[in-house]
């Protein structure tokens, strides 16, 4: 004996988000004046910090999210964003005594969905 099926069907409703544009800014600086003045170069036996903030278009507070640092194309570590003024979010890192040389410092903020 055949077996019959019914028919069925189901929708989804899906919904696109606009992205908001975010931008970084960084600052070297280091410990020979106690991190005061924001420089490029630095001595060897420095300790180097970078510093910087995050800008939301929407002027949001992302406070707590992750930033990946990395030095010469290699992942260091991360950083959270740790304080907001209303208008930019803040981070820091200190990427420790460098050997001598160039060295490219990078700060790579992730998509974020809140």
């Amino acid at each position: 004996m055949p077996v019959i099926y019914r028919p069925t069907k189901i929708t989804e409703t899906i919904i696109i988000l606009r992205a908001v544009r975010t931008t970084l800014t960084i600052t070297a600086y280091g410990s020979a004046d106690d991190y005061t003045t924001p420089g490029t170069e630095f001595g060897e036996d420095e300790d180097v910090m970078v510093a910087g903030t995050l800008i939301a278009d929407d002027l949001a507070d992302l406070t707590g999210t992750e930033l990946r640092v990395f030095l010469d194309g290699t992942l260091v570590g991360t950083v959270t964003l740790n304080s907001y003024d209303g208008n930019a979010n803040y981070y820091q890192y200190s990427l420790g005594i460098l050997t001598e040389g160039t060295h490219t410092v990078e700060v790579r903020f992730p998509r974020v969905k809140r």
